[in-house]
């Protein structure tokens, strides 16, 4: 049987899993990155602040 071709295909319970598990990652690492930006940049004032 051929796969229908009217409209989107449904996608699998695997997929749309695999898929918001990507999305949160990627928030997280997003997350992280900003996270560690801030920390880096008070680090830096703080060293400017001791020197």
């Amino acid at each position: 049987m051929k796969p229908a071709r009217t409209g989107r295909r449904v996608p699998t319970f695997r997929e749309m899993h695999a898929r918001m598990r990507t999305e949160r990652a990627e928030a997280d690492l997003m997350a992280t990155e900003a996270r560690i930006h801030q920390e880096a940049e008070r680090y830096r004032r703080g060293m400017h602040r001791a020197g």
